[in-house]
């Protein structure tokens, strides 16, 4: 009988992976590279210098603001000020930023 799919992993906490993780990495560094010819753990040491290791702060994925519209349907958000047309009889909005785009939310619903 051919397998197709590697067996699942036994999982008693989330620890308990990351340590079976870590043992099979570190035994796959002592292998060659495919193409390279040369040792994964040379690789991983040469690399190690320069990588930054992630922040131990959480880093919040979106913002969310509460907004109060001008008379123009305007608001104003880091020094910015952003016309939202669509926004006439709401005087009080949500909205919700990400790296490259907002959303704006009124309490029925996005605008």
């Amino acid at each position: 009988m051919i397998q197709f799919f590697s067996t699942s992993p036994i999982i008693d906490s989330f620890d308990s992976l990351n340590k079976q993780l870590e043992e099979q990495l570190k035994t796959d560094r002592k292998r060659t590279h495919y193409s390279k010819h040369q040792l994964i753990e040379d690789f991983w040491k040469k690399e190690n210098k320069v990588i930054h290791s992630l922040t131990e702060e959480d880093y919040p994925i979106f913002k969310e603001v509460e907004a109060k519209l001008n008379r123009y349907h305007e608001i104003k958000f880091d020094q910015t000020i952003i016309h939202i047309p669509k926004a006439y009889g709401y005087s009080q909005l949500t909205v919700a930023f990400t790296w490259n785009i907002f959303k704006v939310l009124t309490p029925y619903g996005e605008l």
